[in-house]
């Protein structure tokens, strides 16, 4: 009795709805979700290198969600940058989003909330000194030496605050210098890669109704750093802009990207391979009890689509070995990624990144296919 007693205690327990954390994805699963069990689902992999061929960045994929999961980025020397859970194509709520400065302090911290908004975040100096500290709508800000500079609310009629990019990087400031209702005027101050003020400008913020406010450069904006190009940067700044639709503890839609010569993306040598110019081609893979298609067009770009969920494209090049074929991304999740497949035979290729097998389709499907 006591055997059958224990047997129906551990039964309830394995069928208990109750979650568990699953590290290499850092998200709540339920137990009975025998999903994550699925081979090949989760794919882990670097998409940015050093010029030494070091990891730049590595991110993990839930390809059968089509979803980024996590990234990792490194410094050149290898010690850690940034740590970033995701959940739905953007960062996970109330899960810390974390950078570091090159020598191993934190850079910063930040938390949102489920309408991706600052709830929590901290920023601090390279030396390790608190720089900024925002939790319950109130705001500090210190200097290098630990004094307090500013401190507020987010009811308050004035505000300093930072300018956190999707990623969670602090990529500037922005501080509120006259308000009226339905309009009022920013200052923004946007950083370069090592956090120094690259250029600055006020902005003009139009609220739309309660929910959105457009921002627009209102002036031509100053140039801190002279090495920059003050027109591409302001086109940057104004695509950050648009993307910043809330009033006052946002994160930004995009990412304030400045050209990192450092980072490779590619595993093409495009001394070995060429565009390719061919005939409209049509590929099916079944993975996931769904259908994926790739088709290659006949201008060397290609469209990469799961039946009706999404569809993602770019261009495609043929190694002249005729054995190998790379396409690089210009869309989706795996924009500027380059992925190899395998050229098995005339109908038939190994897409190495998704660990399935493609299949040339009939002609007469493909022209279904296309209709």
């Amino acid at each position: 009795m006591l055997k059958i007693i224990l047997f129906l205690f551990l039964l309830i327990n394995c069928n208990d709805n109750n979650s568990t954390r699953i590290d290499h994805i850092a998200k709540n699963i339920p137990l009975n979700d025998l999903s994550i069990l699925i081979p090949n689902r989760f794919k882990e992999r670097i998409t940015r290198w050093y010029e030494d061929r070091t990891p730049a960045v590595i991110r993990t994929y839930d390809i059968m969600k089509n979803e980024l999961i996590k990234e990792l980025r490194y410094f050149k020397n290898g010690t850690l940058m940034h740590e970033a859970i995701y959940s739905k194509g953007v960062l996970e709520p109330h899960n810390s989003v974390i950078w570091w400065h090159s020598n191993g302090n934190r850079l910063s911290q930040l938390v949102v909330d489920n309408s991706l908004k600052m709830y929590q975040g901290n920023i601090w100096y390279d030396n390790g000194q608190i720089r900024f500290h925002f939790e319950e709508n109130n705001y500090y800000w210190w200097d290098r030496e630990g004094a307090l500079k500013a401190k507020g609310n987010l009811n308050d009629t004035s505000y300093v605050l930072p300018v956190w990019s999707n990623s969670g990087r602090f990529v500037g400031t922005r501080r509120l210098i006259k308000k009226s209702k339905p309009l009022w005027v920013e200052e923004w101050t946007l950083f370069d890669n090592a956090y120094d003020p690259l250029i600055k400008g006020n902005v003009l913020c139009i609220k739309r109704d309660n929910e959105f406010v457009d921002r627009v450069i209102n002036e031509e904006w100053v140039l801190i750093d002279s090495a920059g190009e003050l027109n591409h940067l302001q086109l940057s700044a104004q695509k950050l802009l648009n993307t910043s639709i809330s009033e006052n503890n946002f994160i930004t839609g995009t990412n304030w990207i400045l050209k990192n010569e450092e980072y490779k993306n590619s595993l093409l040598d495009s001394n070995n391979s060429f565009r390719v110019n061919s005939e409209k081609q049509h590929y099916k893979s079944r993975q996931f009890n769904q259908n994926y298609f790739l088709i290659l067009n006949s201008d060397g770009t290609f469209d990469y689509t799961c039946q009706d969920n999404y569809t993602d494209s770019g261009y495609y090049w043929l190694e002249n070995s005729g054995e190998k074929l790379f396409l690089h991304y210009e869309s989706g999740i795996y924009s500027g990624e380059n992925h190899m497949i395998e050229i098995i035979n005339h109908r038939k290729v190994f897409y190495q990144f998704r660990n399935s097998y493609y299949f040339l389709m009939p002609l007469h499907a493909q022209i279904n296919a296309n209709i």
